[in-house]
């Protein structure tokens, strides 16, 4: 009788969250509104079973794997907290942006209420160069290895999730059909090229992608480079920024750019701003960054257009985003040395959150929920739309990671382990 014990609980397990599964894809019609699928019940089936199987194989080997599951590996002592403190806050700040985005777009331009969702959105605006940094900072510091080793065991950290989520964007507008083999080519040229208008918020993600490419080249360079050197490259970034940023405006140009000018140094800032050489900078980082702030204030309550100016990879954002991230890593020894649970599990599923928050935020809780920035005021709505888009999109994160996602890189891995096997069975 024990030995049926975890067979049947299993077995339990896998028809409730199969059935649960199912009714929340029906949800995207209408509960009951259409024929049971016995074809798309069995499908979910065989991915619940396959993911109960690969957890259950991977809690034999690993001590503590709840545990894991949920907060990754916080309280390891190789652990840096202070990088897990920056993820939740580029997360929590990535979903500030899109609830005041769409909320102020529907105020009268510089009225109070627009104003102060503006200048807020626009500072949370460093979550995409924090999410660039944090990549940077632990890429190229990490240790050396094979070039085809790194990609297999970091591009999948990204790729695979990315293209997870995607599909189910893509599930959630189509349904399963999307799934069908006939449809894969353009599935995957869709992905590729993320034109589906249902991922708008992926471009950081395929930013990310393409460093991932690059990494290990770039991190030869950066620990062969002295700290002078180093400095002076990041000073080269800042001007060359500054340059491309600005000089359209004094109708001025160049014919050609560089990567220094664009989101590969952000990779590099992040590296910097680990090393202790930029220990030397932090005084002036932070009083940039603080200028930087009225920059913000002033240009958002004087202009209409000016997204071009602080934005993205502008002077500005730049010298906030180091700001911030010199900031936490100077205190990573004191106030955040450790993070709460709760949060912790916000910093594991922080790419996660990313990925999904649009459909949540705008699918779940401003068309199913009936809530907005603006409902109950900015005071109560916009904080109120932000937490529950936070809440849910880390819910939805901590199942989909371990089904799908985890069933997808135990297959990648599967695949990329073939060329060893056969060798090892030939010999």
């Amino acid at each position: 009788m024990k030995r049926l014990k975890f067979p049947l609980a299993a077995f339990l397990l896998t028809i409730l969250a199969t059935t649960l599964v199912y009714l929340m894809t029906e949800m995207r019609h209408g509960l009951f509104s259409r024929p049971f699928s016995a074809k798309n019940y069995c499908v979910i089936a065989i991915l619940i079973s396959c993911s109960l199987y690969i957890h259950h194989k991977r809690s034999l080997q690993i001590p503590s794997y709840g545990k894991m599951l949920l907060t990754g590996a916080a309280g390891s002592p190789n652990r840096i907290v202070y990088m897990d403190w920056l993820r939740v806050l580029a997360a929590l700040f990535v979903i500030c942006v899109h609830v005041m985005e769409s909320a102020y777009e529907r105020l009268t331009p510089h009225t109070f209420s627009w104003e102060v969702l503006a200048f807020t959105a626009s500072l949370c605006l460093s979550c995409n160069l924090l999410f660039m940094m944090l990549s940077g900072a632990l890429l190229l510091n990490g240790k050396d290895e094979p070039v085809w080793l790194f990609y297999k065991k970091r591009l999948s950290k990204v790729l695979i999730p990315c293209f997870a989520y995607y599909l189910f964007y893509r599930f959630y507008a189509s349904g399963f059909s999307v799934l069908y083999p006939q449809n894969w080519k353009n599935l995957l040229r869709s992905f590729l090229m993320n034109d589906s208008g249902l991922t708008p918020h992926f471009w950081l993600v395929f930013v990310i992608l393409m460093f991932y490419i690059t990494a290990p080249f770039i991190k030869i360079m950066m620990k062969h480079m002295s700290d002078q050197m180093l400095g002076a490259l990041v000073a080269v970034i800042f001007c060359l920024h500054f340059f491309f940023t600005y000089a359209p405006y004094l109708n001025l140009g160049f014919a050609a750019s560089t990567f220094l000018a664009s989101w590969e140094s952000i990779f590099i800032l992040g590296y910097f701003c680990t090393r202790k050489t930029s220990d030397r900078c932090y005084r002036l980082i932070s009083w940039l960054g603080a200028l930087s702030v009225l920059v913000f204030l002033v240009t958002v309550h004087s202009f209409d257009d000016y997204g071009a100016v602080l934005y993205n990879n502008a002077p500005p954002m730049m010298f906030l985003s180091c700001s911030i991230f010199m900031f936490f890593k100077k205190h990573g020894c004191t106030w955040f040395a450790k993070i709460p649970a709760a949060l912790s599990m916000v910093s594991k599923y922080s790419f996660s959150i990313l990925l999904i928050h649009w459909l949540i935020l705008f699918e779940v809780v401003d068309k199913q929920l009936g809530i907005n920035g603006l409902s109950f005021g900015i005071a109560g709505g916009t904080p109120l739309t932000i937490l529950l888009t936070l809440i849910l999109s880390l819910a939805f994160s901590l199942f989909y990671d371990n089904t799908v996602v985890l069933c997808m890189d135990f297959l990648f891995q599967f695949v990329c382990s073939l060329p060893s096997r056969f060798k090892t069975a030939s010999k």
